[in-house]
């Protein structure tokens, strides 16, 4: 299946620290969310920044799931905020990651999120493309990429869907 501008990409496995901890908190083998600009681009909030890159960088580790009948125009609205983002250079969510580390991995109640307007992780930057878009892709008010990776509206295989079975 090629990428369509507005599918959503979940990457498993990856062997950093950071990455390692996502899945861990999270209880899934996604560790990081992006969008598709273009069928080779992608836009995603890394540490230093909502950046735009190509997605060959994560080989075989991405997984591309389809918005449930998002029509081209609702797509296009998903694009260009995600473009707009990158431009923009906003910076990461720092403040989100650690009150998720706080609720997810230690399991301390502490509000949803610290929101600062204009800074994203990665799969919120995902969701917010689509909300500005006009589809909720997710209910969680601070998505982490299990989230997405449970959601209904995105369409696709899944990495438990198509990991080899023991036989």
């Amino acid at each position: 299946m090629t990428p369509q501008p507005g599918d959503v990409v979940l990457v498993s496995r990856g062997n950093g620290l950071f990455d390692r901890l996502v899945r861990w908190a999270t209880v899934s083998p996604y560790f990081h969310a992006a969008i598709m600009v273009s069928e080779t681009d992608l836009v995603e909030a890394r540490l230093h920044g909502v950046k735009r890159r190509p997605l060959s960088e994560y080989g075989g580790h991405a997984t591309i799931l389809t918005v449930s009948g998002a029509n081209p125009g609702r797509r296009a609205k998903a694009v260009q905020f995600a473009i707009e983002s990158a431009n923009a250079n906003l910076p990461y969510g720092w403040r989100d990651i650690v009150a998720d580390a706080l609720r997810l991995g230690l399991r301390i109640p502490v509000g949803y999120r610290w929101f600062r307007w204009n800074s994203y992780d990665c799969s919120a930057l995902v969701a917010e493309c689509w909300r500005v878009a006009g589809v909720s892709i997710t209910y969680h008010p601070a998505p982490a990429p299990a989230d997405l990776g449970w959601s209904p509206v995105l369409i696709g295989p899944r990495v438990w869907e198509t990991a080899a079975k023991p036989q």
